[in-house]
């Protein structure tokens, strides 16, 4: 090491103990803030993908008129689109399952178990797809749509005595519009 460079390459030295004010200030900062001298720490960890989820355009509400509920009655739900823009908003209806999709899960955030009709329905759901008929739907500024009213979700998932959360999924890409929106998340019990 010759003079004038320190432990950490060139640079300023300290005439002293040989190392770089670099190496120093590199030294108090991880002294002073582990987390920002861990690589392995979440500040530095790469983000995990995320699947997307416009709701800065438009929210999708999934609404429920209660959350306790007894086995083998029926379960409904409500999904409406609400625009949360300043600008309309262009939305294709093309029947529910085909850019919609509920998911029934327990609170492990395991699927349960669909239904043949579940099955059937889950099997159209393809954003983009091919379609015999669509109709274009323009949300104004600040209005809300119902799209579906009253799903009863008994006929499409096999739900037993549990604990359980549901979420409605829209996606669409057709006509210059690529969109996904995902709801709240809605609990409810069946005893």
């Amino acid at each position: 090491m010759g003079r004038g460079t320190g432990l950490m390459g060139k640079g300023p030295c300290c005439p002293v103990w040989g190392i770089t004010i670099a190496a120093v200030l590199l030294c108090v900062l991880e002294a002073a803030c582990p987390l920002w001298a861990t690589p392995q720490s979440t500040l530095w960890a790469a983000p995990k993908k995320r699947k997307r989820n416009d709701t800065d355009i438009c929210k999708l509400n999934l609404k429920m008129p209660g959350r306790k509920f007894e086995a083998g009655k029926a379960i409904r739900v409500d999904v409406e689109f609400e625009n949360i823009c300043l600008e309309p908003l262009v939305i294709w209806s093309s029947g529910f399952w085909l850019n919609h999709m509920l998911v029934v899960t327990d609170v492990k955030g395991k699927e349960a178990t669909l239904t043949k009709l579940g099955k059937e329905c889950r099997s159209r759901f393809s954003p983009g797809g091919a379609r015999d008929s669509n109709v274009r739907i323009l949300v104004g500024p600040g209005d809300v749509r119902l799209v579906g009213k009253g799903i009863d979700l008994t006929k499409y998932y096999k739900l037993d005595s549990g604990k359980y959360r549901v979420q409605a999924v829209y996606e669409e890409r057709m006509a210059g519009l690529s969109l996904r929106i995902v709801s709240n998340r809605v609990a409810f019990d069946i005893k």
